[in-house]
């Protein structure tokens, strides 16, 4: 979500300021199979990273942004395991400035500090330092909340096999959400940035962030935005305050990216089709029947596909779609991963775009995939 969904959305929404409070602080988640005695092994290393996370804190280890990212967002926190998976699989180093004179200037300092992925989809943390004095870190001041945008955030694959691609060569779809997170220092001039990078592809197990996968970055202008409350009357406590917007730099930076290894693995459920009841995205009418011919688990996101088979549905939704001039998509409703210890990650209203958690999950702990007309997909045995 960038400036102008913010604005848009603001100016609209009549909520609770705690909910105001919550849209602010979330968005202005091919190695073998690991054996049971492997994933004894990297809960022996969750035991130790835990430890590690008491004594120095999450600031202080690699993954420490993907944690804070995952807690400020209201997941549930995350379990040994899930933190090992995180320190097991977080990539630094993973991008040289495409031009070193343009990453720092003398007021600004832009970083990529590292990456997490499943090969489908890729969170990005970007670092940023204003010179002293100048406040960006706004998620713990009261009653004045505030984030950061860039101008402009491009991501330009090299290898663009089934990726949508726009006329600059970027991948117009693949940052679909920016989150600033709090970066533990204290310090009210740095601050995280989390990208969430989800590019469209036809192939629902696509793997654009594989090992040795090569993205340009480019960023350029940053841009504050303030909102305050505590001027507001009894009477607008509901609506959202006016924002101060601030141009702080229009200065440019610009990255190569490479993947490294991380654990790609992918688990089909289905062995054969599945019909199923579908409605227009959004739409609470279940009127439709699909088959669901797959659906995979990775770390960090899903893929699926289905879709009608009756001849009328097909068109009628063509029809539909050359009246809107858009994709009219179905969802099968809301779909739940539901873990050996009863724990349950929520996926709402899944289309069959591929999509990311926003908690990692470590596919040797999940029990079963529960789909909205209560049939269960369970994990295949190993």
């Amino acid at each position: 979500m960038f400036k102008d969904d913010y604005r848009s959305a603001f100016s609209k929404v009549t909520a609770s300021e705690d909910t105001y409070r919550r849209v602010m602080n979330m968005s202005n988640r091919n190695k073998p199979r690991r054996s049971g005695s492997a994933l004894r092994k990297v809960l022996i290393a969750a035991a130790i990273i835990s430890l590690l996370v008491v004594m120095v804190g999450a600031a202080e280890y690699a993954g420490g942004w993907f944690i804070r990212y995952t807690a400020q967002n209201k997941e549930e926190p995350l379990t040994d395991s899930q933190i090992a998976y995180v320190e097991e699989n977080v990539q630094e180093n993973i991008a040289a400035p495409a031009d070193t004179a343009a990453t720092e200037t003398e007021d600004f300092r832009v970083e990529v500090k590292s990456a997490l992925t499943d090969g489908r989809v890729a969170y990005l943390t970007i670092a940023l330092t204003a010179p002293e004095g100048v406040k960006i870190d706004y998620l713990n001041s009261g009653d004045e909340w505030g984030c950061f945008f860039f101008q402009e955030a491009l991501l330009i694959p090299e290898d663009t096999t089934g990726l949508t691609i726009a006329p600059d060569g970027s991948s117009p779809d693949a940052l679909c959400e920016n989150t600033p997170v709090d970066d533990g220092d204290g310090l009210s001039n740095t601050h995280d940035l989390v990208f969430r990078i989800n590019p469209f592809t036809e192939d629902p197990d696509a793997q654009p962030f594989a090992q040795g996968k090569r993205w340009k970055l480019h960023l350029k202008g940053i841009e504050l935005s303030v909102w305050n409350y505590s001027d507001r009357s009894e009477d607008s406590r509901n609506t959202a305050p006016e924002s101060e917007d601030i141009l702080l730099t229009e200065d440019s930076w610009d990255f190569d990216l490479t993947f490294q290894e991380s654990d790609t693995e992918r688990v089909e459920l289905v062995s054969q089709p599945i019909r199923l009841p579908a409605s227009k995205w959004l739409n609470d009418e279940y009127v439709y029947e699909v088959e669901l011919t797959s659906f995979t688990l990775g770390a960090l996101s899903k893929g699926i596909e289905f879709a009608p088979t009756d001849p009328e549905v097909i068109q009628e939704l063509e029809q539909a779609e050359t009246e809107l001039g858009a994709e009219v998509l179905l969802d099968i409703g809301d779909v739940k991963i539901v873990m050996k210890d009863g724990r349950e990650v929520t996926l709402l209203r899944v289309t069959s775009y591929a999509s990311s958690f926003g908690t990692p999950i470590v596919l040797e702990e999940v029990d079963y995939v529960l789909l909205a007309d209560g049939t269960k997909l369970p994990m295949p045995v190993s």
